[in-house]
C-alpha cells in the first residue's frame, strides 16, 4: 500500500472527525493512513484544530450571552496564554481566550466567556463584578474551582 502525504489544510478537512461527548470536545480520530511530515507539523495541525473548535464554540456562546448581558463583543480571539484563561479590553470590546480552554469542558469555557463579557459591564473584579457573576452564573465559583483543578497542558 502506498502512503500519501497531505497538506495541513487537506489533513484537517479529510482526516479529523469531531464530535462532542458529555459536553467535552473529543480528540479527533485519524480515518485513513497518514504519514506526518514532522512532529512539528503534527503539533501545528492539532493546535490549529483546537483553535478552530474553540473559536466556533466561543462565537456561539457570545451570540447566546450578548442579549442576556446587554453587551456587544466587537472582536474576540484565541491565543496561547501562560497565566490566564481569558482577558478583556472593555474599551475595545475585545476578548482573548487561552487556547488551552479548547481541551476543557464546555461549561467551563462558557463560564470564562461570560466572565470576560461581564468585564464589558464592570472593568475590575470588585463587588459589582462579583454580584453580576452571581446573578448570571450562580455556580461560577464551582466552575472556577473545577477549571483550575484541571491539568494545564503544553502544546
Amino acid at each position: 500500500m502506498q502512503t500519501q502525504k497531505y497538506s495541513v489544510n487537506q489533513h484537517l478537512i479529510e482526516t479529523l472527525l469531531v464530535w462532542v461527548k458529555s459536553g467535552e470536545i473529543a480528540i479527533p480520530e485519524i480515518q485513513r493512513p497518514f504519514v506526518w511530515d514532522s512532529s512539528k507539523k503534527r503539533a501545528t495541525v492539532f493546535i490549529e484544530w483546537y483553535r478552530s473548535e474553540l473559536k466556533e464554540l466561543t462565537r456561539n456562546l457570545i451570540k447566546k450571552w450578548e442579549p442576556i448581558l446587554g453587551v456587544k463583543v466587537k472582536e474576540f480571539g484565541v491565543k496561547k496564554m501562560k497565566t490566564k484563561w481569558g482577558t478583556c479590553n472593555p474599551e475595545a470590546g475585545r476578548i482573548w481566550l487561552n487556547l488551552e480552554l479548547a481541551k476543557k469542558p464546555v461549561h467551563c469555557i462558557e463560564y470564562i466567556v461570560v466572565h470576560e463579557m461581564v468585564h464589558l459591564l464592570e472593568k475590575s473584579h470588585n463587588k459589582r463584578f462579583i454580584a453580576l457573576l452571581d446573578n448570571y452564573i450562580p455556580s461560577w465559583r464551582m466552575l472556577k474551582d473545577e477549571l483550575n483543578r484541571l491539568p494545564l497542558n503544553e502544546y
